[in-house]
This record gives C-alpha cells, structure tokens and sequence, in this order.
C-alpha cells in the first residue's frame, strides 16, 4: 500500500496520553491540508523483540567491521561500578520497529476518548464506593468513634493526619503474620491516582512512623516489615499495607511498594493521574462489566 505522507508533514501539540505498561506514547499533531490545520491522533509504540533477530545484534562483516545494518551498538556509557554497565545503546530499526497507529483526521470525541478506562470506568466505580455509607465504618476510625481500643498510633496534623491499627484478619500474635493498615484521616484521598507530589510527607511519615510504632508494639525488626498501597484498594480512603515479608499474599500487580511511589512522584507531580494502572480483580467484580463498556466505546 502506498504511504499516503511522510510524519515530518505533522507539527507535534502535546502528549494526550503514556501507557507505561504498554510502552505506548499518544500524541496530537497537526497537518497543514489545503488551507486548515487538520489534527491526528498518534499511537507510537515499540515492538517487542523478535527472538530469532537477536542474534544478529552481534553479527559481524567479512572484513571484522561490525555491520552497520544488522547490529546493536554502544552509543553511551551511563554507569560503571565493577562489573556492572548501564549503556544506551541502539540498532538497525528493522530489528525492533516502531508501530504507529494514526486517527487522522481526528474529532474532540477521538481525543476524549484516549484516557477513558480510568475516566469513564474505574473512576466512576470509585466515586461509587465513596459515598458516606460506603465509608461510616471507616470515618468513625478515624474519627474516634470506633475500635479506639486498637489504635497503636494517630497523627493529628491537619493535612497529614493518619491512624495505624491491626487489620481484622491478624490475629495479633504471629509476627510471621503481622497485618496492619495506615488509614488517612481525609476524606478527600481516596485511592493511589489522588496523590501528587505534595502528598510525598504525609507517604513519607506514613511509612516510615507507621513501621516504627508497629516494630515497637509487636517486637519486630523493622527491615521486616513492608509498606504498600493496593490498587484497587477495598475502600475508597487511601490507606496503607503493613505486612510482614514472610506473608505470600503481597500479589503484583495490585500492590505499589510506597518507596517505589514517593519515588515516581519525585520524577513528576502528577505520575498517578497520567499512568496507566493495571487492576486485578475476581472475575465477578462489578467494575468489569463498566470496564468492558468503555473498552466498548474506545474501539468505536
């Protein structure tokens, strides 16, 4: 088929949407049509490696030149400590293509469209479980109106309040087994897509108050204790996992280590709202059919 133009013909707008998990950028871009400016939409994403082309990264020509064609090469050295090396490296891009999915041109409703299974389905489904009802049992928490006699620890500080206490399902003995929950006292966090840069002190204290108070109260060594966030969580008010290292139910995806969130929101405020999130759940959970419904609408 003949290529209809060439992508220098586009002028770069903005990036509408990164798809951490699938390694794909959205782009809107322009193209100058007759006398208007017609927008597109651009799927960029790099193709996985074919395992039979590896091989020939470390092809070499008759006369010992490595091929500039049908090899990887070193283009920067980025870290050396002993025998570790981090390059940058690249190859011949027959080896690992770039696939391009374009909507051009495109409408407002193409591009509304983009960021919709959060918007449109998991969004909504949170907002669902939030509501009062939903979360009486947690406000009288933190509140101060129930299961007080649990609490091992409470901060009051306007914006960075939390409470710690022993999940229901621990029995309160076997360390090998310790569960514990970090539950903020704001309403206005509910899951880990609210939290933004501003939000790294109160994770911070979080995790590291919330292990010291558990480590003392339970006589464990804190090194044995991790922190993590569930996505999706089981409520809808942002709290923390306490859980000892010799538990086997910490299941990735779903959990978000809370080092490994301070440390994506350093690299951009906004990191939880942009990505893209994978969710775990049974399959009955009411959240599928929204999501299969907005899959549904993106592909129309």
């Amino acid at each position: 088929m003949t290529i209809p133009f060439k992508l220098s013909e586009f002028h770069f707008e903005r990036i509408v949407n990164i798809l951490t998990d699938s390694n794909t950028v959205i782009v809107l871009a322009t193209r100058v049509s007759g006398t208007q400016n017609e927008p597109g939409l651009l799927f960029f994403k790099k193709a996985a490696f074919d395992p039979e082309v590896v091989p020939r990264f470390f092809e070499v020509s008759t006369d010992d030149e490595r091929s500039s064609r049908d090899c990887a090469e070193f283009t920067e050295l980025q870290l050396h400590n002993s025998k570790f090396y981090n390059f940058i490296g690249e190859c011949d891009p027959s080896l690992n293509p770039l696939f391009i999915k374009m909507i051009y041109p495109c409408t407002d409703a193409d591009i509304k469209k983009t960021p919709l299974l959060y918007s449109g389905a998991s969004l909504p489904f949170i907002e669902s479980r939030s509501t009062e009802s939903e979360l009486k049992w947690v406000r009288n928490i933190v509140d101060g109106q129930a299961e007080q006699e649990s609490i091992i620890y409470s901060s009051n500080q306007p914006d960075e309040g939390f409470v710690v206490l022993p999940d229901q399902k621990w029995d309160k003995q076997n360390t090998d087994s310790l569960y514990c929950l970090g539950i903020v006292k704001t309403n206005a966090l509910r899951t880990i897509r609210d939290l933004t840069q501003a939000h790294i002190p109160l994770l911070l204290a979080m995790k590291e108050e919330g292990i010291k108070q558990i480590s003392t109260k339970f006589n464990i060594d804190p090194s044995r204790v991790l922190c993590y966030l569930h996505y999706l969580p089981s409520f809808m008010q942002l709290h923390v996992h306490y859980v000892s290292t010799e538990r086997s139910d910490m299941h990735a995806p779903r959990c978000h280590l809370v080092d490994d969130v301070i440390d994506n929101l350093r690299r951009s405020p906004t990191y939880y709202s942009d990505c893209s999130l994978t969710i775990v759940v049974q399959n009955d959970h009411q959240i599928i059919k929204t999501v299969q419904s907005s899959v549904k609408e993106l592909l129309q």
